[in-house]
């Protein structure tokens, strides 16, 4: 064999080589990829319910925020700032941005005369579901921001304000009370547009019921509400 077809045939072996690594770079990603985003699914999937009342970390004696105070409350522009709902006397109250707990569960406000919203949910004013929580205070003679959630009814109003002013109004058309097991079961609906309604863009409230347990510190039950866009 000539040393020109020696070497075209080294040249072709590199080049077979150069694909086949090409090739298993490719595959390499594309499974990577995948993977990322099942273990991305599953981990949002996994998310359970955490809404703790009266625990350490919370304090009674926090002053409720002055007219100023909740005036002066600033947030990004697109950022939930207020939520209210009329029908329960709940007025403008400052809604905190919240994450997850290193325990993997949607975090609480920081002051317990704010509402939260979940920050790995939607924005006001754009697709999916913005998921909110607040406090309920149980038989501490002090009413919190949550206590009379459960005394919504579907087609009751809820208000969102964004930082930049612009305001949300969505119509109640789901309300569940139900065991932390099952609220947990339930996340994943949580996360979501309610179905059946013709809506894009939705909120979940979330608060704690039922009964406190000092061992735990936190209840046994979660009062969920789902509201669709209505204007």
């Amino acid at each position: 064999m000539t040393s020109t077809r020696l070497n075209r045939l080294r040249s072709n072996r590199t080049v077979l080589a150069y694909l086949v690594l090409a090739l298993l770079v490719v595959a390499f990603l594309v499974v990577s990829g995948y993977l990322a985003l099942r273990l991305a699914g599953v981990q949002e999937e996994g998310i359970v319910l955490e809404q703790v009342s009266v625990d350490t970390t919370i304090d009674l004696h926090t002053p409720r925020p002055t007219k100023d105070e909740i005036l002066n409350w600033q947030v990004p522009a697109e950022y939930p700032r207020f939520l209210s709902i009329e029908v329960i006397g709940l007025g403008r109250t400052r809604v905190e941005s919240v994450g997850r707990t290193s325990t993997n569960k949607i975090d609480i406000p920081v002051n317990i005369w704010n509402a939260a919203w979940y920050n790995r949910s939607a924005l006001p004013g754009t697709a999916g579901a913005g998921v909110y929580d607040c406090h309920t205070f149980f038989g501490s003679g002090v009413k919190g921001v949550c206590d009379d959630l459960k005394n919504l009814k579907n087609g009751d109003e809820i208000v969102i304000e964004r930082g930049d002013g612009v305001k949300y109004v969505y119509k109640t058309v789901e309300i569940k009370n139900m065991a932390v097991e099952e609220a947990n079961s339930y996340m994943h609906s949580l996360l979501s547009v309610p179905e059946g309604y013709g809506a894009t863009q939705s909120i979940t409230l979330i608060t704690c019921a039922g009964n406190f347990s000092m061992e735990t510190m936190t209840s046994d039950r979660r009062v969920t509400i789902r509201a669709i866009l209505a204007r």
